[in-house]
């Protein structure tokens, strides 16, 4: 039971801030999220090690869950879209950048 609550409370955070940042849509909240995404990818990381190791029949959804929020991460860093819906800081996107999309 102990493991379950570290990942209910990251699941959590990234969450509620996921739903401030879709209101508020400024850059500090995508990196807090991303922030958040991080210690979760990390946490679901662990419980994986841990689900090989003592429970081989829980890997498969935690695997996935943890591949989910891998690419959750993967996203709202290197998405373009993400960079301009959130107004990039310090000009990180070039007039290039947008004139592709």
């Amino acid at each position: 039971m102990a493991a379950v609550f570290p990942r209910f409370i990251g699941i959590s955070v990234v969450a509620v801030i996921a739903l401030i940042a879709l209101v508020k849509r400024e850059w500090d909240w995508l990196e807090r999220l991303r922030l958040a995404l991080l210690v979760e990818v990390t946490i679901a990381g662990l419980s994986v090690g841990l689900d090989i190791r003592y429970f081989p029949g829980a890997v498969k959804f935690n695997a996935a869950r943890w591949i989910g929020l891998c690419l959750w991460l993967l996203y709202f860093y290197f998405s373009k879209r993400v960079r301009r819906v959130f107004g990039a800081k310090n000009s990180e996107v070039t007039v290039a950048e947008q004139a592709a999309t």
